[in-house]
């Protein structure tokens, strides 16, 4: 079996039998992904893609599946061919924006926080979101500029009055301030 870097290695075997369907593939693979077996996830779906290149699901479970795996660079590949496919459908803004808000954690993982930044400015231009500022607001505090990022809490705050994270956010943002 190939290693992990060629896409599915080190996968554990499905827990049922191939199936002989390609859809099935899909369906098994995403069903492996919702109990948490991304490897074996990752070796179904690959089979799918195979014979479906341009299957948005497929490679958007695929890239979740490297994401819970903790393999960003790997997820971001498969996010930006699914952004791809995206493109030449007319899909519906959550599409688009749960795209982007992965890759955008992808970049946090990576410790990339200026791209990440830029992903939530994209985010916020598309449909402006509580979730988008408040995360920008970390990456703004990971890089000690607590000016931008207790503003960024104060705009997920006004999207969502209720956003509790946001208020916890901006104290300890606050609370840190020389």
């Amino acid at each position: 079996m190939e290693n992990i870097d060629n896409d599915n290695a080190n996968a554990e075997e499905p827990e049922q039998p191939l199936f002989t369907s390609s859809e099935s593939y899909l369906t098994q693979g995403k069903d492996l992904y919702h109990r948490k077996n991304y490897k074996a996830a990752i070796s179904m779906l690959t089979l799918y893609i195979k014979l479906h290149p341009l299957s948005y699901d497929a490679h958007y479970t695929k890239a979740k599946s490297f994401m819970q795996l903790h393999l960003y660079n790997k997820a971001l590949v498969y996010l930006s061919k699914s952004k791809l496919i995206l493109k030449n459908r007319s899909e519906q803004p959550e599409t688009a924006f749960d795209l982007l808000y992965l890759e955008a954690q992808c970049y946090r993982s990576l410790n990339n926080i200026s791209q990440a930044i830029e992903i939530y400015d994209e985010i916020n231009s598309l449909v402006p979101s509580a979730k988008a500022y408040l995360h920008k607001g970390v990456c703004h505090y990971t890089l000690n500029q607590k000016d931008l990022a207790i503003d960024n809490y104060n705009k997920a705050i006004e999207l969502n009055p209720k956003y509790i994270e946001a208020y916890l956010n901006k104290a300890i943002c606050l609370s840190n301030i020389n």
